[in-house]
């Protein structure tokens, strides 16, 4: 199941992604709320272990499949993602501290293995925190 994190950033979807940006500073990803705060924020992903971008057309079951059901920031505490990473490392198990995050949208579901949540801050409109 999913355990969101949104509110406690003080993210408050709906909210759409405007950037991801896999470098030397991590996994960067830039959402914009989309309903009455039009709030940005830029969540960082320091060292993550992977991750995957769908688009949200592609995902129909996604939501049902982990109980999610609005566009959020979530936790997810077992999934398929996890799985299928154990089963393609060499040791056949994730490295202790391996976590499941989402961020689901109207338009995206970015999903990502990491050690650690991400940082958020709030960023301005054209992206710089």
């Amino acid at each position: 199941m999913a355990k969101d994190f949104h509110a406690q950033y003080g993210i408050h979807p709906p909210f759409r992604v405007l950037r991801l940006v896999d470098d030397e500073n991590g996994l960067v990803v830039l959402i914009k709320g989309t309903g009455e705060n039009q709030q940005t924020h830029e969540l960082l992903f320091d060292g993550p272990y992977g991750y995957r971008n769908f688009d949200e057309g592609d995902t129909h079951k996604y939501r049902e499949r982990h109980g999610i059901s609005s566009s959020g920031c979530f936790e997810l505490s077992s999934s398929e993602f996890l799985d299928w990473a154990a089963k393609e490392n060499l040791h056949d198990e994730l490295p202790e501290g391996v976590k499941h995050y989402a961020l689901v949208s109207s338009d995206d579901v970015i999903e990502v293995l990491a050690f650690d949540p991400p940082e958020v801050r709030k960023a301005d409109k054209n992206g710089g925190a």
